[in-house]
């Protein structure tokens, strides 16, 4: 992924979501998303269909947060990009 804070192309990502089991699972673009039998969970449902999720990113490079889109189909992770609707949480070092 490209960082829209240092403008680094291909940085390692570190995003959280609340979406699936809710544990410290790492996932990757294409991994199918776990879901617990009992224990902590996101309440919403498995869908086949496709849908978006929100997450909060940092930039492994620079340390730097995002907001991102991460489109969910038929239960599996297939894509993510920068969500620019959203200002980050972490201010710019000349702000």
């Amino acid at each position: 992924m490209n960082c829209p804070r240092c403008h680094r192309d291909n940085v390692e990502v570190h995003t959280e979501f609340k979406w699936g089991y809710l544990n410290l699972i790492r996932y990757e673009i294409g991994d199918e998303i776990e879901w617990a039998k009992k224990g902590r969970m996101n309440r919403g449902a498995r869908t086949e269909s496709e849908r978006i999720i929100h997450g909060y990113s940092e930039c492994r490079a620079c340390l730097k947060d995002f907001w991102t889109a991460i489109q969910i189909k038929n239960n599996r992770i297939v894509g993510m990009e920068v969500n620019h609707t959203k200002p980050p949480l972490i201010p710019d070092d000349n702000a």
